[in-house]
């Protein structure tokens, strides 16, 4: 158990008793899980240099070389294993292939917390027969693929705890800190209309690599990526999150969690948020289905605690044991 200052705890009683039952193998993410027994954490892929990368990339188009003289040191230990949780920087059906060779009962998840295409090398249906079960952050997502509906965690309620313990004094009325991924036009006019009815921003944006910007794009643009606690310190700095999806999604990003854990309120384009338990009209404003009139209103009046039972359902140990009820 894990406890913060703020008088809140946050425990991780449920996966450590869950590793007690299980030898798990999590691949290309859940990082935090590292400090539990039975647990292993690891990225796919080992450590390569400039050489190896390009035999790397090439490796990929030819079969004739195994992809298996990449992966990480976990593979030395695969057969221990009953269950293998990939996240989605899965690049080819040959890591389910190599794992099924060497471990026939374990059970393999594939989870995506990120948006995806049919022509990406995670699609679901380049797995989908080959015996692993498909997870997906986003509701839509997984009834247009039947695949099963489980939302992402917050994995960085410690920093934002001890952010939030520093008591930083408020600097802006909201911040948007994220990548491009085409969605600086939006918080880009987002910011104007916030501008425009008196409240104040701050908008710091990692640039897509092959796009071109314009003059006024680049003065939102950060180079290099922070490290959270400073993402952290300067959420709490803001009264209030900004919140642009990608077109069609219905998943959380990672700023409605970050709203709820660090008590902020949200403004997003997300309409499906209504359906999840952390939606509340006082904390959560809905672009285009919102009265924008009160925006100022809405930003400027106090955040409403949320139950600790809805904090709950949005940490790593539940989305973990949700893997096995």
């Amino acid at each position: 158990m894990t406890a913060y200052n703020d008088g809140s705890t946050s425990t991780i009683g449920a996966a450590y008793e869950l590793s007690q039952k299980h030898r798990i193998l999590i691949l290309d993410g859940g990082f935090s899980f590292s400090i539990c027994p039975n647990i292993t954490v690891r990225h796919i892929y080992r450590r390569r240099n400039k050489i190896e990368r390009l035999f790397f990339k090439l490796s990929e188009h030819i079969s004739a070389i195994d992809e298996n003289i990449w992966y990480g040191d976990w593979r030395d230990r695969i057969g221990e294993y009953d269950t293998v949780i990939i996240y989605d920087g899965i690049r080819s059906p040959s890591l389910i292939k190599y794992i099924r060779r060497r471990n026939q009962r374990a059970r393999i998840i594939i989870y995506y917390y990120n948006t995806f295409t049919d022509k990406d090398r995670n699609a679901p249906h380049r797995y989908r027969d080959l015996g692993v079960e498909l997870y997906t952050f986003d509701s839509v997502a997984a009834q247009k693929y039947n695949m099963n509906f489980k939302p992402y965690f917050y994995e960085h309620e410690q920093e934002a705890t001890i952010a939030l313990n520093k008591h930083l004094p408020i600097e802006y009325d909201a911040l948007f800190f994220g990548s491009d991924k085409g969605r600086l036009g939006k918080v880009l006019e987002l910011k104007k209309m916030l501008n425009t009815v008196g409240l104040t921003t701050k908008i710091s944006v990692y640039a897509n690599k092959r796009k071109h910007y314009s003059d006024q794009e680049k003065q939102f643009l950060v180079k290099g990526w922070a490290d959270y606690s400073a993402i952290a310190e300067a959420t709490s700095r803001s009264r209030a999150i900004i919140d642009i999806v990608a077109k069609g999604q219905a998943g959380l990003t990672l700023r409605p969690m970050e709203a709820l854990f660090m008590r902020k309120k949200l403004i997003t384009d997300n309409t499906a948020i209504v359906n999840y338990d952390l939606y509340a009209k006082d904390n959560v404003f809905i672009l285009g289905q919102d009265d924008p009139g009160r925006l100022k209103s809405f930003v400027t009046s106090p955040y409403i605690p949320v139950r600790e039972a809805i904090l709950n359902n949005y940490r790593q140990e539940t989305w973990l044991e949700g893997f096995f009820r």
